[in-house]
């Protein structure tokens, strides 16, 4: 029996071309998640803000993901919650079982026909002010919580 790695074979392991730069390791960071989980294996990863806007390198990494239909969605987190910087963050949910099931242009390709929809949340206001930090209260995170599900189990339901 062959051993899978949670993807299509065709398209695994991830191409060389995803080396992350050296001076940023956002993105290391990610694929090693990746990398970790198991084959049908989801997972999250809180990053600064900027992974979703940095071009050259971590842009065509980002395009490859989601082609690859890896990254099931991009909940956006305020800024200044975390101690140390003031920056914005966001989470990003990947998820290994439902790139298995998207439908390709043709064999070979990365082009996803199907599944390929990613849910975004601005979750950005759902703070509130704590010292001279943000702080997300327990009704913000329930809210989080709410509506990624919904809108993953609306996305599953098309």
């Amino acid at each position: 029996m062959m051993k899978t790695t949670g993807l299509r074979p065709s398209i695994l392991p991830l191409p060389i071309r995803l080396i992350p730069p050296e001076k940023n390791g956002d993105y290391a960071f990610l694929l090693h998640l990746l990398k970790s989980l198991k084959p049908s294996g989801k997972g999250a990863i809180i990053l600064p803000h900027g992974v979703l806007f940095r071009g050259n390198a971590e842009a065509r990494i980002r395009t490859e993901l989601l082609n690859l239909d890896l990254i099931k969605g991009i909940i956006g987190l305020p800024a200044n919650l975390f101690y140390g910087t003031g920056i914005p963050a966001c989470i990003i949910v990947i998820d290994k079982e439902h790139a298995q099931t998207a439908q390709f242009a043709e064999e070979g390709t990365n082009q996803v026909i199907s599944g390929g929809s990613v849910f975004m949340i601005d979750a950005s206001r759902g703070f509130i002010k704590d010292g001279n930090k943000n702080r997300l209260r327990e009704q913000d995170i329930h809210k989080i919580i709410d509506t990624s599900t919904n809108l993953v189990t609306a996305v599953w339901c098309i």
